[in-house]
């Protein structure tokens, strides 16, 4: 058969058989996402330093690439999370301090900008870019991993860093304190774990390791270990992180049942409809490039080329495709055979080591003449289901392709200022680093700090939007 009578859409996960006039659809595994590791951690040396071993995060240590991935290949999925972050990031950060009225009790935050200390502190560590990182982070992951940095005294912090989630891993928890006490940076989590003590023949430096601020109370553990507060087990100073200048200030969105990852919400859309909404465009593209029916639609379990390919030990990206080529022809050839004709559904099933039977190939003839106008309305489910999985209402993004579902602006107006007023709970968690840092470095304690709210208005006052403070709006 010549290549060109297989056409392949997206990166391989559909091929359009000209000669049968089939449709193969490899299923993705977005549910692989959901699923914890079960793999017992090992104990790993880094420069000389033994370490209880590292936490995995996801099946194969790689669920934040897995993510990432899947993200950008779905704009329903990115259109969502970036409203999200926008949202989340609101008008920036400002500090000030709250004003009370001794009638109504009400409390106003007054924004200032006067302080010489904290004004400098925010120029040199670049707080919006810093903030912007940490968003992100928040709303993709529900992790987020900043780093305080010691003056060469230890008595002020004159640095905060944001290290990319996607990059950190926990060390396993002391089992006598229940404390993770350590967190490793690294590039190739998932990809070459083996080397995690470097491999100068890659050019693969081992992680880089830093102690770990306990999550609960941050503040109070970094001056006990710095010797400035007593202990609570004995009741004495003293210093135990000596030469140590700094630390990673865990910050999570806390989900049940999770101690050292949390767990999105939105992450149950991987469950099924990612792949369901992800699939559609491909199959309508192969359909529209070639204008043909649609006779048969066979359907591959997500491991069914993974297989082929650990078996015959393809491991190069090339041979792999041609693998695949390979494999689409011998599909195309089982179509064609005599023994098949007239068949309404072809199923073949594989047993695992545990004595499941899982099917690996499903083929089912149908009798569908495609146009073009196909899975509009599937589309729209999909896209409003990932859209309500993510807490973004449709209309406030665009969503809800082929219907003609707008809302007024006063609608749209409210719809807004509600998402805005539940940005609340993250925005917290992300402010904390700065609450350490202003106690530890001795600034006003009447300082607060606050993300600026978009508030809308309507425009018979003259405009369409006005400046507050998020706390105003609670």
């Amino acid at each position: 058969m010549e290549t060109n009578e297989i056409i392949f859409s997206g990166a391989g996960d559909i091929a359009y058989l000209k000669n049968t006039a089939a449709l193969v659809i490899t299923e993705t595994d977005s549910d692989k996402i959901l699923k914890s590791s079960d793999k017992d951690p090992e104990e790993v040396e880094i420069n000389k330093t033994k370490y209880r071993g590292v936490a995995y995060w996801g099946e194969d240590n790689d669920l934040p690439m897995q993510v990432l991935d899947k993200i950008y290949k779905v704009p329903d999925v990115s259109a969502p999370l970036g409203f999200n972050i926008d949202l989340t990031y609101g008008d920036g950060i400002v500090y000030g301090k709250y004003q009370v009225d001794d009638k109504t009790g009400k409390r106003t935050f007054i924004p200032d900008y006067k302080n010489d200390e904290i004004n400098e502190f925010f120029k040199h560590n670049d707080i919006s870019g810093f903030f912007l990182e940490q968003v992100n982070d928040m709303r993709t992951f529900f992790n987020c991993f900043p780093e305080v940095i010691l003056n060469g005294k230890r008595d002020k912090i004159v640095e905060i860093n944001h290290k990319e989630a996607a990059y950190s891993r926990w060390e396993v928890m002391n089992p006598k304190t229940g404390k993770i006490e350590n967190h490793f940076y690294w590039s190739h989590w998932g990809q070459n774990d083996s080397s995690i003590e470097g491999d100068e023949d890659k050019d693969i430096l081992p992680p880089e390791v830093t102690k770990v601020l306990d999550g609960k109370r941050p503040y109070a553990d970094l001056m006990r270990r710095l010797g400035k507060l007593e202990w609570l087990d004995d009741g004495k100073k003293k210093e135990t992180d000596k030469n140590v200048f700094r630390y990673i200030v865990p910050v999570q969105f806390p989900t049940p049942g999770k101690s050292y990852y949390q767990k999105p919400y939105w992450y149950s859309i991987f469950e099924h409809w990612y792949d369901f909404v992800r699939s559609i465009p491909e199959m309508k593209k192969s359909l529209v490039k070639t204008m043909m029916t649609i006779k048969y639609v066979v359907k591959l379990h997500a491991d069914y080329f993974p297989s082929i390919f650990a078996t015959e030990k393809i491991t190069d990206e090339k041979k792999q495709a041609e693998r695949k080529l390979k494999e689409y022809e011998n599909i195309n050839k089982f179509l064609s055979g005599p023994e098949n004709a007239g068949k309404a559904i072809i199923t073949t099933y594989k047993t695992t080591p545990d004595g499941k039977e899982i099917v690996w190939m499903q083929v089912e003839a149908i009798d569908n003449k495609f146009t073009g106008g196909e899975y509009i309305k599937d589309i729209e489910q999909g896209s409003n289901m990932i859209s309500f999985a993510m807490g973004v209402h449709p209309s406030l993004i665009g969503s809800a392709p082929g219907s003609n579902k707008s809302i007024n602006g006063t609608e749209a107006r409210e719809l807004f200022i509600i998402k805005q007023a539940l940005m609340k709970p993250y925005r917290d968690r992300l402010l904390r680093p700065l609450y350490l840092i202003r106690d530890f470095n001795g600034w006003d304690p009447d300082i607060h700090f606050e993300i600026m709210n978009l508030s809308l208005t309507t425009l018979d006052q003259g405009t369409g939007a006005t400046k507050s403070v998020g706390q105003e709006n609670m």
